[in-house]
């Protein structure tokens, strides 16, 4: 069962397809907590609290393991040029094929402090895609050639969850410090008027969307709005063809939809706990 190319998707337990004021729909009988999601072809990749799986494109199919005995929890995914790359709590890996087609990951952060290497969100950077800003318990780091060369930036004395790359600046959600921006992904400055943690950042237009534990923060030509109900935002998707329509997936609390950017929501229920949200590819 193929979802339809407009379809948006939101993980919690299990993977759920779907349209903003529609009804959601199970997809297969997975019930995996699934942290993040990254297409790779029609196929979808998992990430998981119990590993890494590769999601067929009829969803219907088993889910085909792609962890090993050293990547037990999956916090963030990215596709990279050297194959996916993992985010876990022992921090960032990438996999090689063994002599019996099984992957086998390997740790790329293991000689970072302990916080550094606790990895929440993976940004391959849309300018060189062997860059990547890596968003941590320690703060963010950056990896360039393929994570191979990793360097500490100075946001890096709080937890970072939420990492994205809009016009020419980084942005990144952070526990203490709420919203930083930064032109290479390496001196962050913090926005005015956002504090608190943040738990994802989104772009829409010129305006950018933080979640946070009670609700959303829209920051727009330099004011700071605050808008949806007072729920812990845990992940926000924006919809490619209008940037007034946002979903904002809380945990607990279902599915919040505007399509008037943040004037008006409406609440779907089921999937009560929603920690990703993946909109439909558009051309």
């Amino acid at each position: 069962m193929r979802e339809d190319e407009s379809d948006w998707l939101v993980a919690g337990n299990g993977i759920h397809r779907g349209q903003p004021g529609g009804e959601w729909t199970l997809l297969g009988a997975y019930r995996y907590t699934v942290n993040q999601m990254v297409r790779q072809g029609d196929m979808l990749v998992a990430g998981c609290g119990n590993g890494l799986w590769e999601v067929p494109a009829d969803r219907t199919e088993p889910w085909v393991q792609q962890h090993d005995e050293t990547l037990t929890e999956v916090m963030a995914v990215a596709e990279t040029p050297v194959g996916i790359a993992a985010g876990s709590p022992y921090g960032v890996a990438i996999s090689r094929v063994d002599h019996l087609g099984s992957p086998r990951w390997r740790s790329l952060t293991e000689h970072l402090r302990v916080n550094a290497r606790f990895t929440n969100a993976i940004l391959v950077d849309p300018t060189d895609a062997s860059r990547w800003v890596v968003g941590t318990e320690g703060g963010v780091i950056v990896g360039e050639a393929n994570g191979t060369q990793l360097t500490e930036s100075s946001l890096n004395d709080s937890a970072v969850r939420s990492v994205i790359h809009t016009g020419s600046q980084y942005v990144a959600g952070s526990d203490r410090h709420g919203v930083h921006l930064s032109e290479d992904g390496l001196a962050w400055q913090p926005v005015d008027g956002v504090s608190g943690p943040v738990f994802c950042v989104a772009s829409s237009g010129d305006r950018l969307i933080a979640g946070t534990d009670r609700g959303l923060v829209v920051i727009q030509g330099g004011h700071v709005t605050h808008t949806g109900p007072a729920v812990l935002v845990r992940c926000l998707g924006v919809d490619p063809d209008d940037p007034d329509t946002w979903l904002a997936g809380a945990d607990p609390g279902g599915i919040w939809v505007t399509s008037d950017a943040g004037v008006s929501w409406q609440n779907y229920p089921t999937p009560q706990r929603v920690r990703h949200i993946l909109a439909p590819e558009r051309d």
